[in-house]
């Protein structure tokens, strides 16, 4: 998807808004810093701006958590030129961002057919599966993930 963004609209003019998981968890076993270095495996010159998430708080309103993320997000975004748009996978993906900014979605991956998962690709992280990873991730990529795999899976 990077690709196809970098190609409508130049390296100069594309920005990566990533999330900062400081904790790694079974949906998110690899490190904000690890999915960095991957991501300049490929786009070594690319801007990425990371957004963490803010913790739930018991009782917290998850209208007001919406509200402070998208403030969060313009706050970031208030050091670049404008205007944005943001493209994701699904429309899920999407949903809150739409709520505040211009969306599509690029690469359907909720089509038969189209797109990657995320789901499967962490899958065949975790599980090791080299032969299957070319699937969903660019090959220039498979050298730090076996990296991160020999240091964190117990086999």
């Amino acid at each position: 998807m990077t690709d196809s963004i970098i190609t409508r609209h130049g390296l100069e003019h594309t920005v990566m808004v990533m999330g900062t998981a400081n904790r790694t968890s079974k949906r998110t076993p690899i490190t904000s810093a690890v999915r960095d270095s991957i991501i300049r495996a490929v786009h070594p010159d690319i801007r990425i701006l990371h957004l963490s998430d803010y913790p739930k708080q018991p009782g917290e309103c998850p209208d007001q958590r919406l509200i402070d993320w998208i403030t969060r997000v313009r706050t970031l975004l208030s050091e670049l030129d404008g205007p944005y748009k943001f493209y994701g996978g699904s429309e899920a993906d999407l949903r809150i961002l739409g709520t505040a900014f211009d969306t599509e979605i690029l690469v359907d991956r909720e089509t038969e057919g189209q797109g990657i998962s995320a789901t499967q690709a962490r899958n065949a992280i975790v599980a090791g599966d080299f032969q299957k990873l070319p699937e969903f991730v660019d090959e220039r990529t498979i050298p730090i993930l076996r990296r991160w795999y020999k240091e964190n899976i117990v086999i």
